[in-house]
């Protein structure tokens, strides 16, 4: 039978080294599922074979694990504070422990307060030593020049990773700030207000003009009537901005009533909207303002 770095062996030979019942060991078999490595011995065979060290000690670890299990049924359940005081350490450090080996923590609700946890003895000071240990090991290898050197490899490694999700989510973020700001640009907030009268006595609104006030810069607003495009009020209120705008609709009226050729089409626009106001003669007719 030809062998590899891990020699395969039939099941007889697997029953032999562990030295179990042959049904406790398909049982452990079974609980393994599909960790449990199998291949063919040939092609017309039906018998499987199995790498000698993975199964022996993949079912060796499993029996333990049971046998833990039911161990830590029957162990004495402690507060946190209790493991503090057995192991010596700040509770911080302890806390950062059973972080680290939370998978291999067992933690029971306690019957009287279910906000707070117990933890079974024995079994709770093994896994937090070995994770001391192993803690200790790390810190030890990483003080040593090829071990650091190998450490900080793969710390650089993990960190660029780290770098590239955040420059991505980055990335991401200012496109959708970008998109923001370029609607917000191209349609700024607007108010409607309605001029009502004219600095010019004899000069009135046929009916109340329209106007829309928005931000013309940072502390500067715009006014403008739908009507009359052309005329523009500014300041740095909204309420300056029309009265801006209620000057130059009055200025533009009187400069075209001089000089109605200089541009026409605004000229009939404001005759539709600005009427010259009649007033009444001594005998009490009424009659048109002086040009």
């Amino acid at each position: 039978m030809e062998e590899t770095e891990d020699e395969l062996v039939p099941f007889a030979r697997i029953v032999e080294e562990l030295g179990w019942p042959a049904y406790k060991v398909r049982l452990a078999m079974g609980k393994a599922g599909k960790e449990l490595r199998e291949a063919k011995e040939t092609r017309r065979s039906r018998s499987n074979l199995y790498p000698l060290a993975y199964t022996v000690r993949l079912l060796r670890e499993g029996a333990q694990a049971e046998s833990d299990a039911s161990e830590v049924e029957s162990e004495e359940r402690v507060p946190f504070e209790q493991i503090v005081r057995e192991l010596g350490s700040s509770p911080n450090t302890v806390r950062r422990y059973l972080r680290s080996a939370r998978r291999a923590v067992v933690v029971f609700s306690d019957p009287r307060d279910n906000r707070k946890k117990l933890y079974p003895l024995a079994h709770t000071l093994k896994v937090l030593r070995r994770e001391e240990t192993r803690i200790q090991a790390r810190r030890d290898r990483s003080r040593e020049q090829g071990a650091g050197y190998w450490l900080a490899v793969a710390e650089l490694k993990v960190a660029a990773a780290h770098l590239q999700e955040i420059s991505s989510s980055l990335a991401t973020a200012a496109r959708r700030v970008s998109a923001a700001h370029g609607a917000l640009r191209k349609k700024p907030p607007t108010a409607t207000l309605e001029i009502l009268t004219l600095p010019d006595s004899e000069l009135a609104l046929v009916q109340p003009l329209g106007v829309l006030v928005s931000p013309l810069r940072l502390t500067y607003w715009k006014a403008v009537a739908p009507e009359l495009a052309a005329l523009r009020g500014e300041g740095p209120s909204p309420e300056d901005a029309v009265a801006d705008l209620r000057l130059k609709l009055a200025a533009s009226y009187r400069q075209l009533q001089q000089e109605p050729d200089a541009n026409p089409q605004l000229w009939e626009l404001m005759n539709e909207i600005i009427q010259v106001r009649r007033r009444r003669s001594k005998n009490g007719t009424l009659m048109q303002a002086d040009v």
